[in-house]
Order: C-alpha cells, then structure tokens, then sequence
C-alpha cells in the first residue's frame, strides 16, 4: 500500500512521527511532503520544490491514500499537485481547527466542519478535545518513540520546575504559569526553568533535567508532544485537560491518565503544584514511573502505529468517495452561515484587530482581498430590519429614503455607523407592514456633496450638467484666448497662427 502525506510545515512534527511509527510496524509504504520547512528542524520526506514537483506528482498518482496532515482543507489542488480520484484522509490537531472556544490564538477555526467531512474519505483527531461528534472522525494519540528512551527522571532536594512555550499566549505562561510561580517562590525554594527560542533538540536536552514539566494551562483543554517529549523519560507532566476532550478519548483518556490535571486559574495551578512540593521522594518515583508506563502504552511507536494501520487498510478498502472537485463551490456550502471575522488592517469604519459577526460569503470576500480572518463559525444568519435614511446604491442593497429592508446584522451595522440606515427591529419574524405603520415619514432628502452618499438616480443628472457646464466653460475660455492672440497677430502684422 502506498500512502502520500502532505503538510504544509508539519507543525510540531507529529507527520513525520506518525510516518515512522507506520513504518516500524507494517510494510505500508509511506511518505511525507512538506511545502516548508519547519522552524524548529523536524525532518521529512520531500520538500515541495519546482524542481521535484513533476516527481512528486508522479508520487501522487501512485498513491492509494493520500493523508492530509494539518488543519488545512483537503482540496483537489495542493500547491499545484492534483490529487484526482483518490482516497483522503484528514487529520487535525491544531488552533485552525479548534473552535467554540473565545480566545483567538487557541481556537481559529479555519472552515468548517462540514467542509472536511464532504471532501474526505476517513477524520482523525490527534487530540481529543478535536474530536467533535459532527466530525465522526477517531482520536488517535500523537506518537513519541518512548520504547527506546531510557529513565532519566531523578528526585531533587532542590526541585527544577521547567515550562517550554512554543507560544506564550497559546500556553497559558503570562496569565497563568507564570503568576502561580511567583507566588509559590515566595514560599518554597525550587528552581524555574523557562525554555525559548531554542532548536526542537536543544529543547528536549534541557527538558531531560527537569524534575516537574508544565505544559499549557489554557484554553485547548489537553496536553500536546511538548509532554511527550519529557513523558518518555519518565518526567511528570501537569496540563489542563478538560471534561470535552475526556468525553471525546474514545475512552483512551480515564481515570489512569498520569498526566497531573491542572484547573484554568492561577489558585488552581498554585495548589497542584504546592501539592507536589510536599511530597516524599517515594511519591514522586511512583509518579515518575507511572508517566513512562503510561506514556509507553498509549504514545508509543507500536500502540499508534497499529491504530495507523487499521485506519489505512479500512480507508483502502472503502470505495472512493465523491468529492468536490473545485475547491471554490466549498463555499456554496456555506451560504447562509455567520462566521466571528477579526479584521486584520484597518478597513473603513473598522480597527485593526476588531472582531465582527458577518455573514460566510462576505468574510470569503474580504479574506480574498487579505482584510481580515476567520476565527469562529456559527450556524445561521441573524437578519435585521433596517430603515434607510438616505438613498444607498453602494451596497448590494439597494434602499430608497424611509424604505424597510431585512438584512444581515453585521452589514446593517456597518450601514447604521455611515449613518444610512437606522435599525427598526432584531427580529426578523416581525411583520415589515406593523414596521411601516410605527416609523415617520420619510425626510425629504438633502443634497449631498459626499460622492458616495449621492442619490444615484437623481446625482447622475446633477453631475452631467455641472460637467458639461466645465466643459462649455472650458471651451469659450480657449475660443477667447485664441481670438486675443490673433488679434495682437494682427496688429502686430504677423501672420496669422493655424
């Protein structure tokens, strides 16, 4: 069986391990490109160049699975290889999938749900707080290679505290770690070691030191490889792990999860933490060997490299799926859905950084033109009824002075703050007659001199008149001054200019 991996940078090398473990346990042929390298040195199979792309199409269109690695979309064109006719896989594990959840670093959402469900064959969740019951996918734990590593935890007197963000916000360092250390230093004697900006080797080196990991207090509600790094050598872990991602473990998460559960606060991590630093070295060796066991039965190149090929020779077996084959009628899919957009410059009467509910189509639209970003999908669209106080034809809404038109909340805001419109009614349901019976007469209308705001119907006239009014102008303006020089000729006996 031949099986093609593509990622775009195969963010925290989970691809590449995923490949290996494979391959340690079966004969499936399998490969991983990448169309960038990753920042912090993982290893591949293919970097996508335009010098190799004709070989790696060829890999392609051999391939009797092809596995997308990644938060990003299954589409029919990856970076200008087709993938035509063929089996897909998805698997997810990072903040572009994430969702439901308010902070924007930890859960982006790129697309939707249903956009991965229609155009792919088998979903796989590599943590469980993914595994979103409308994704019918299957968590399968991340692998680390912990068969061969050996026990390096030793108890300290003095006890190392190491915490290793990739991204401090996404971590939870400056709100919660962080705090709940300073607070615990005033009270017991340990050392802090903070890990940054370093190589993915260097870092596991450092870590191999610690007595006590921290991983992330935050919002993603489970624990990520940067435990699995220390877990193999039988290094204690404290994450937050939340009651959504042991619901959605397939029941691999419970009650004997060695990793130590840490509430979401500063007071919670401060009493997790101070519980530990009270212990007996026998209590700590206890935990220390129960995170390796641990560790080796779920994480392990063998365990998941088994669950792997079970996915593979099912997917494999499974006749193709239809699919989408332009990657633009996804959207169509998503008429008629509200996103939560943060707008990523400064557009018209929004801020950088601004959050707006808007409807799908109109986010698609201004995400093409690199404004702004989707960061949280919705279900349906929420109308308004809205009362135009000036005519408007620069929308795709068109509103005569005092008329009553429903439309999406988001535009009418954005309407109401140019002072178009006012908003009459939130609800929709309501009928637009008893509407009409309560407003007043409609104004009559002012000359405006702001382009944009210039009736269409009665400007156009004005602005053909004043124009033709300049040219006439214009027009007697060189007349005159081409007779006064002729005149001058004259006098002057010179002849006469043609």
């Amino acid at each position: 069986m031949n099986v093609i991996m593509l990622s775009t940078k195969d963010y925290a090398g989970s691809g590449i391990k995923i490949c290996e473990a494979v391959k340690e346990v079966s004969d499936i042929n399998i490969k991983l490109i990448v169309s960038s390298r990753n920042q912090y040195g993982y290893d591949y199979d293919y970097l996508l160049t335009r010098y190799n792309q004709r070989r790696l199409q060829n890999e392609i269109n051999r391939a009797d699975i092809v596995h997308f690695k990644g938060d990003e979309l299954p589409v029919p064109v990856w970076n200008d290889l087709k993938i035509d006719k063929k089996k897909i896989i998805v698997s997810v594990g990072g903040s572009g999938f994430r969702r439901g959840i308010n902070t924007m670093s930890v859960a982006k959402a790129w697309h939707p749900i249903k956009s991965y469900v229609i155009n792919s064959d088998c979903r796989v969740a590599l943590t469980p707080d993914l595994n979103y019951p409308e994704f019918d996918a299957t968590y399968i734990p991340q692998p680390v290679r912990c068969e061969v590593a050996p026990f390096l935890w030793k108890f300290k007197k003095k006890i190392n505290i190491v915490h290793a963000p990739s991204a401090r916000h996404k971590k939870g360092t400056d709100k919660y770690i962080i705090p709940a250390i300073e607070k615990l230093k005033q009270k017991y004697n340990f050392d802090f070691t903070l890990i940054e900006n370093v190589s993915n080797k260097d870092c596991i080196d450092m870590k191999k030191g610690a007595t006590l990991f921290i991983d992330q207090i935050s919002d993603t509600g489970f624990y990520g490889i940067s435990s699995l790094e220390v877990m193999q050598y039988g290094i204690p872990v404290i994450a937050h792990i939340s009651e959504q991602a042991m619901k959605q473990s397939n029941h691999l998460i419970n009650g004997d999860c060695a990793v130590i559960n840490s509430p979401k606060s500063i007071e919670g991590l401060y009493d997790v933490i101070e519980n530990l630093l009270k212990q007996d070295e026998s209590e700590w060796n206890n935990l220390a060997f129960k995170t390796k066991d641990y560790c080796e039965r779920l994480h392990s190149y063998k365990s998941v490299g088994e669950m792997w090929v079970d996915i593979y020779k099912k997917v494999k077996l499974q006749p193709v799926k239809d699919k989408i084959t332009d990657k633009y009628l996804l959207d169509e899919l998503l008429i008629g859905s509200l996103v939560d957009a943060e707008f990523t410059d400064t557009f018209r009467y929004y801020k950088k950084g601004e959050i707006v509910e808007m409807e799908y189509s109109t986010a698609v639209s201004l995400m093409n033109k690199h404004i702004l970003k989707i960061i949280n999908f919705k279900n349906e669209v929420m109308n308004v009824n809205v009362k135009f106080k000036k005519s408007h034809y620069k929308t795709n809404y068109l509103g005569e002075v005092g008329t009553v038109t429903e439309m999406e909340q988001s535009t009418a805001d954005a309407l109401s703050a140019k002072g178009l419109v006012s908003i009459v009614s939130d609800y929709p349901e309501q009928d637009k007659t008893e509407i009409l019976d309560t407003i007043d007469e409609p104004p009559v209308l002012e000359p405006s001199t702001d382009p944009e705001l210039i009736d269409v119907e009665s400007g156009k006239t004005e602005v053909k008149q004043e124009k033709k009014e300049i040219e006439t102008k214009e027009l007697k303006t060189k007349v005159e001054t081409k007779n006064k020089r002729q005149s001058n000729n004259r006098r002057r006996g010179r002849p006469a200019r043609k």
